[in-house]
């Protein structure tokens, strides 16, 4: 999968908590050379209607439309409780749509496809991690270890 051969490292499928008490899922955290990204994954094939400030997105289906939640929201959610780990390092995200997802009228610039990936989540392993990247990544692999163990008890 294009997925797998993104960031310099990545942390995949893990809790995190979202600093109310609860937890969210993390679908895939990269570590850039200048900070880290977080990519959510959406498995929506057909025709989407989208746009950055609108609270529910439109999925066309074999002549049906389902509604479904903005999913930018839950990015931005999960972008501050990652910062507020990790203050010093810089946090974007994306939501990934994968091929079979079609934008007839446009997308927000952070709805990624296969097709438009950004430069900066490329892997190229020429770059090396700035020192607070690497501690910061260190950091939220304990982060990890921690909730990923206390959340299966």
């Amino acid at each position: 999968m294009r997925l797998n051969r993104l960031g310099l490292q990545q942390i995949c499928d893990f809790q995190f908590p979202d600093g109310l008490g609860h937890y969210f899922t993390v679908d895939r955290l990269l570590m850039r050379p200048d900070g880290i990204s977080l990519l959510v994954y959406k498995q929506f094939p057909g025709s989407i209607f989208c746009a950055d400030h609108i609270t529910e997105w439109i999925q066309m289906l074999g002549g049906k439309s389902y509604r479904f939640k903005n999913p930018l929201v839950d990015l931005d959610n999960q972008i501050k409780a990652i910062s507020a780990c990790i203050p010093d390092v810089p946090v974007n995200g994306y939501v990934f749509f994968d091929h079979h997802a079609r934008f007839p009228k446009g997308y927000p610039d952070r709805v990624i496809r296969p097709d438009n990936i950004p430069q900066s989540l490329e892997r190229n392993n020429k770059n090396k991690a700035q020192a607070s990247v690497v501690a910061a990544w260190e950091h939220l692999k304990g982060v990890r270890a921690l909730y990923d163990g206390a959340t299966k008890e």
